[in-house]
């Protein structure tokens, strides 16, 4: 395959812009996944200490409605675990929804 001058011209021309977006890109990508990182690791670390029982309850948050429906049935609260494990229930992942119809 034969590279023309003009297609040469071109990537010099433009190389350093492509770099620095997909530095920027990468970059951003790598936020995100630290943002994901730090949620879930805040999570975990309320669960360990057992302050997440005390947060208020989403709907959209199953994840965190599981956790903090086992920690109230593992404490002798099955009124509040029932309610929290009712959201778990409802959950568009089918993992969450199963573990959170199996605790009782």
């Amino acid at each position: 395959m034969h590279i023309t001058h003009h297609q040469q011209r071109f990537w010099i021309k433009h190389s350093q812009t492509v770099l620095a977006v997909a530095a920027v890109l990468s970059f951003l990508a790598a936020l995100v996944c630290a943002h994901a990182w730090w949620q879930a690791r805040q999570l975990n670390i309320a669960y360990q200490h057992h302050t997440i029982v005390k947060q208020p309850i989403a709907l959209h948050e199953t994840q965190k409605a599981y956790s903090i429906g086992y920690l109230q049935a593992k404490n002798g609260q099955p009124t509040q675990a029932i309610k929290s494990l009712m959201i778990a229930e409802a959950s568009d992942n089918p993992d969450i929804r199963v573990r959170g119809q199996s605790v009782f």
